[in-house]
């Protein structure tokens, strides 16, 4: 029997925006912001994780869940972006609390997209 493992890919990193903005951007770990000095902006902490493809190490246009390491809340990224909005015609994603609920919320979105 045919022992199978799923292989995952994670990269440390943050998400960042500014307070009036319902966007959140991939930043890598090491790289500065300037606006880390000010309070108006977001700043979230964490790891980017993906079954699909590695990240490169230098890449901010990444896809894949993003895990906040204060709050352990989830919130999916496409192309190094996180919409922090839920329930929106535009966005249905927002924070989540489990990984599981992000992905259920994902698999509704993509069928109802396809019309199935």
């Amino acid at each position: 029997m045919k022992k199978y493992v799923i292989r995952h890919y994670e990269k440390k990193g943050k998400l960042i925006g500014h307070v009036s903005d319902q966007r959140l951007w991939f930043q890598n770990m090491k790289d500065e912001w300037i606006h880390d000095v000010y309070e108006e902006s977001y700043i979230h902490y964490g790891k980017i994780y993906s079954v699909h493809e590695p990240f490169h190490r230098l890449s901010t246009s990444v896809t894949g869940y993003f895990q906040d390491e204060d709050t352990n809340k989830w919130i999916k990224v496409c192309n190094g972006v996180g919409d922090r909005r839920e329930n929106e015609k535009e966005s249905v994603f927002g924070w989540k609390e489990s990984l599981e609920e992000l992905i259920r919320t994902d698999l509704i979105t993509m069928h109802l997209k396809k019309g199935v």
